[in-house]
């Protein structure tokens, strides 16, 4: 099997972290970098021994013509650089959130289909050692399912660290939905209805969900705005509870252990970052893969939408 070639579009620490894990795989070639700051990139590419660098996107894919482009670039920036990609052959990596909000992404999806594109997201918390334990657990179970989401955001820091109001605006598409998205990897079946109450106009922010869905599983979105609130998530079938609390571990009311999951992949590297580029180089191998393309990704910006309304 020839070399995959990879363009990597970013020089921070995520574009570093999924070098990292790429590179593990012998299978793949970094041939290029791209980012705005010079100095910077500069830097990162003589840091990874990437052996071409440049600032313009289209120059630095027409010369090293890429097989695969890994964009992990700032929030305010990934929507803009997946319009310019979208006219090259490339298969693209992308880290989410692929827009701003809702109409931003629906933009870029159809734009994907129209062209045929194959893009798949950076969704890394399906990816998790104990998020693949638990859906082997829970696999065969065919009875209903009751799935708890708790989830909280903090837009005070957010502006803290300077984020446009574009995104602070918006956040829930570019960091909730990492939790979200486990509706569509534990619920069965297709959406029946969901009911949502807010109290946006007090404080603190409060959201609050329950989804119906047609296989009988129900799930229950919780959000806490500006204060603490730990994220976790909770799956009950029958009298059997299991729980990502924090989503790096599983436990459950069997009192299953930390023996029972091998966490080397994630202590090693960021938290699921070796088994997506494991799965990107099963689709080049033509192998099955288990891989969230933007359409899957989309099913989790319309949860959204339909939550936050």
């Amino acid at each position: 099997m020839k070399k995959i070639k990879i363009l990597l579009v970013g020089s921070g620490n995520i574009a570093k972290q999924h070098h990292k894990a790429f590179s593990f795989f012998p299978q793949f070639k970094f041939v290029g970098a791209v980012a705005r700051n010079k100095k910077k990139l500069s830097n990162f590419a003589n840091e990874l021994n990437i052996p071409f660098f440049s600032n313009n996107l289209k120059k630095a894919h027409i010369k090293t013509n890429p097989d695969l482009v890994i964009v992990a670039v700032s929030i305010i920036n990934t929507y803009k650089i997946c319009l310019k990609l979208a006219k090259f052959k490339s298969v693209l990596f992308v880290e989410k959130p692929l827009g701003h909000n809702y109409f931003e992404t629906k933009k870029l999806i159809n734009l994907f289909n129209k062209k045929n594109k194959k893009v798949f997201v950076a969704l890394n918390r399906r990816h998790y050692e104990t998020t693949r334990k638990l859906q082997k657990i829970i696999l065969k179970k065919k009875i209903k399912r009751t799935i708890i989401i708790n989830d909280q955001e903090n837009l005070v820091d957010q502006k803290k660290n300077n984020f446009p109001q574009k995104v602070i605006d918006n956040f829930m598409y570019a960091n909730s939905i990492h939790l979200i998205d486990y509706f569509n990897i534990f619920c069965r079946g297709k959406l029946k209805n969901i009911k949502t109450f807010n109290s946006f106009n007090k404080k603190p922010y409060f959201v609050q969900s329950i989804l119906n869905f047609s296989s009988g599983d129900t799930g229950i979105y919780s959000a806490i705005y500006n204060n603490q609130s730990p994220w976790y998530v909770s799956v009950f079938i029958g009298k059997k509870i299991y729980i990502l609390k924090p989503l790096e571990k599983l436990t459950s009311n069997l009192k299953l252990t930390k023996k029972s999951i091998n966490f080397s992949d994630d202590k090693n590297f960021k938290p699921g970052f070796k088994l997506q580029a494991k799965e990107v180089l099963n689709f080049f191998k033509k192998s099955s893969y288990n891989l969230p393309d933007h359409r899957e990704y989309f099913k989790s910006v319309e949860l959204i939408k339909k939550i936050y309304k």
